[in-house]
């Protein structure tokens, strides 16, 4: 633990974009495990299909409602997939965030970025990186093959 903060100390930037690599990534990892991945994108699949129709149909303010009706179902399906693995992921995540945050105001870091505290940081580089791992991500099966493979996205 002492390496951590003396690490953390001499080069709070490069910690916290560490921490916030592997938190992000362990994260994403979770989520993907405990999503049903074919169930979410079938629902993204009938989702871009309902954004397409309700273009078509701006004139007709009826059939907007109905698309829209359905839209909204489609969402909470999908928020309900993501449910799980939210509430799974959250205590832990308190629990590393607060460490992090008492051993960050001990070490006495302040501004790390810009005008940022190690907090906002480790939030700019978490979406960041969340990016590039649900990139790198998407398509994979459980299996690790890619299901998109050949097909035109």
């Amino acid at each position: 633990m002492n390496f951590i903060k003396s690490f953390a100390q001499q080069n709070p930037l490069l910690s916290v974009i560490i921490f916030s690599f592997i938190i992000t990534f362990f994260l994403t990892l979770l989520y993907k495990k405990l999503t049903d991945q074919k169930k979410a994108q079938e629902i993204e699949k009938k989702q871009k299909e309902l954004r397409e129709a309700l273009k078509q149909c701006k004139n007709d303010p009826q059939k907007t409602i109905e698309i829209q009706k359905e839209m909204v179902h489609y969402s909470i399906e999908s928020m309900k997939l993501s449910l799980k693995p939210m509430l799974i992921s959250f205590v832990p995540l308190v629990i590393i965030l607060g460490l992090l945050d008492k051993m960050y105001k001990n070490l006495k870091v302040g501004k790390i970025l810009w005008e940022l505290n190690w907090f906002w940081t480790y939030v700019l580089f978490s979406f960041v990186f969340n990016l590039i791992f649900q990139k790198i991500l998407k398509g994979k099966t459980k299996n690790g093959k890619n299901e998109t493979a050949g097909k035109n996205s």
